[in-house]
């Protein structure tokens, strides 16, 4: 019990094992990539997810967004790695989870951890103030709809790339994703709930950048 407390207090709670990649359903996610971009991905209907179940189809796909504009990045308390991506007109957020937080069982870990070592390459180690660079990315990551808590670079739609898999810079660094995307998911509003109950996190903390 304690360790899991622990757990909880250095980890995330909203929806973290989705975010992870670390639920029941991560095993049904495709993995190749398809081609994305930020003005796409932004204009999805907003959705309100629960704890446990994906939203399809839009949450069971990885999205490539090629040779877009990294703003900013920082390291949040939670363990992850928040970066803010633009295209130049809209910005959307994408997360790399820290690896000590996504479960040993989730089909994704080993690429969520090389994402994580590809980035610390780059710009390790990360602080926890804002960075900015302007540096261009292409980054793969499966889709996620946060809820809105006053995240910098937040989507319209508070949609997510979390967790990335992988990130490489410089322009054309990325092969080209195969594939087409499917139709984004109907529009629909919902509460994070098991057997019709609310659930309210036990531990409830700031999170501007999450």
């Amino acid at each position: 019990m304690l360790a899991a407390l622990l757990w909880l207090l250095a980890c995330g709670t909203e929806r973290w094992q989705i975010k992870t990649a670390s639920d029941a359903n991560a095993g049904s996610i495709a993995t190749r990539p398809v081609a994305g971009s930020i003005a796409m991905l932004t204009s999805y209907p907003a959705q309100n997810g629960n704890d446990f179940d994906r939203i399809q189809p839009t949450e069971l796909i990885t999205y490539q967004l090629s040779d877009v504009s990294l703003l900013q990045f920082r390291a949040e308390t939670d363990g992850d790695y928040h970066l803010v991506l633009s295209d130049g007109t809209h910005t959307m957020i994408a997360e790399i989870p820290d690896p000590a937080c996504v479960a040993s069982t989730s089909p994704l870990a080993p690429a969520i951890a090389a994402a994580r070592a590809q980035f610390d390459a780059k710009h390790g180690p990360v602080a926890p103030t804002p960075t900015t660079t302007g540096e261009t990315v292409s980054v793969t990551g499966v889709a996620f709809f946060d809820v809105f808590h006053s995240q910098t670079g937040v989507a319209p739609n508070a949609i997510e790339l979390h967790p990335v898999l992988s990130i490489c810079f410089g322009a054309g660094c990325a092969p080209p994703p195969a594939g087409t995307a499917p139709p984004p998911p109907a529009s629909h509003t919902g509460c994070a709930s098991a057997n019709g109950a609310l659930i309210l996190p036990l531990l409830l903390r700031p999170k501007s950048w999450r």
